[in-house]
């Protein structure tokens, strides 16, 4: 059987990246290969992430104190996200430093980096690690990496990519610039939580609803005043409250919203299945959604690369499902 390395951003305590690195773990245990998460975790990653996380600015110390009523919530989600990357992904020992990397010369037939922002290099936790330097006389493919929502720095890229074996992306915006520059044909493949179905993420989702009455789920990795404001108009309009599962903003702080932080990945599908409306300003949220069938409110999602693509790729979901997957079989071969 194959050995397959996955490199991407699994560590993060963000909802979509866990999930999606879950979801092409499985997908190549249904090919036929034998994988494994390079568990690549860099301290400053981690430190984003803690639930004690150093406090170095007035605005960090701020939330800490906003926060502290809920701190019993936030250490459940904490231990909820741990436990999903100890239970569900299947994981190398952890590294912090590319130089790690280089110097365990890890045996696989083949590497895979993607999905995720990994190569968006305005990212906080982008490392030089997810271009694959440490890789030698070894094939190397992308699956769908993202280089974010907006018009990315391309060229600084270029460099690190040229001698990959298999490239896709995620984003059509992306393709058409990368390609033409690199002289490589590039596909635009699905999100590999796409390529599970709807039915194959329901096995994974308790049938009963965290929240015992119908509302709204707001969720966004910041909260801009304009997604607020459409989350308390339809509120109003709706007579519904509306639920968030996470802080990254204080205008929240004081806000009368369902609060339940301890939502870990598989809450968030629970909470997204359940939801009357779903107010999105994310990536994996809006996708989700889409893919239960909820209804979901994006605001500017047509500024968005990642959700313009999206929306394109759902006119069509099946046969999408089937060119990526041909894709994956392909660069695997």
């Amino acid at each position: 059987m194959k050995k397959v390395g996955i490199l991407t951003f699994h560590g993060s305590h963000n909802y979509g990246s866990m999930l999606q690195a879950f979801a092409l773990q499985q997908i190549l245990k249904k090919l036929g290969y034998e994988s494994k998460i390079i568990n690549f975790r860099t301290e400053k990653q981690k430190n984003i992430y803690s639930f004690d996380r150093k406090k170095k600015t007035f605005k960090d110390f701020t939330k800490h104190i906003l926060l502290l009523s809920h701190r019993k919530a936030l250490k459940i989600k904490y231990d909820k996200f741990e436990d999903f990357l100890h239970n569900y992904l299947d994981c190398t020992k952890e590294y912090s430093f590319l130089e790690e990397l280089e110097q365990k010369n890890l045996k696989c037939d083949c590497f895979i980096v993607g999905s995720d922002q990994i190569w968006n290099t305005n990212c906080f936790d982008f490392d030089k690690a997810y271009f694959l330097p440490f890789v030698k006389n070894c094939k190397k493919i992308a699956y769908a990496p993202s280089l974010g929502p907006i018009k990315n720095n391309y060229d600084a890229i270029l460099e690190y990519i040229k001698d990959f074996d298999y490239i896709s992306v995620r984003e059509k915006q992306n393709f058409y610039s990368i390609e033409q520059k690199l002289g490589k044909d590039i596909f635009v493949a699905l999100d590999p939580t796409l390529l599970l179905t709807k039915e194959e993420w329901f096995q994974y989702i308790k049938k009963e609803p965290l929240i015992k009455q119908e509302y709204i789920f707001m969720y966004s990795p910041s909260y801009k005043k304009y997604l607020i404001d459409v989350a308390d108009k339809y509120s109003k309009d709706l007579n519904l409250p509306v639920v968030v599962s996470n802080l990254f903003s204080v205008r929240l702080v004081f806000k009368k919203y369902i609060k339940y932080f301890e939502a870990g990945p598989l809450e968030f599908l629970n909470l997204i299945k359940n939801a009357r409306i779903i107010i999105s300003g994310s990536f994996h949220a809006t996708l989700f959604s889409m893919l239960f069938n909820k209804e979901v409110i994006s605001p500017n999602g047509d500024k968005d690369f990642r959700i313009v693509t999206l929306i394109e790729k759902f006119k069509n979901l099946q046969k999408e499902r089937n060119d990526s997957l041909s894709f994956l079989k392909e660069a695997l071969k």
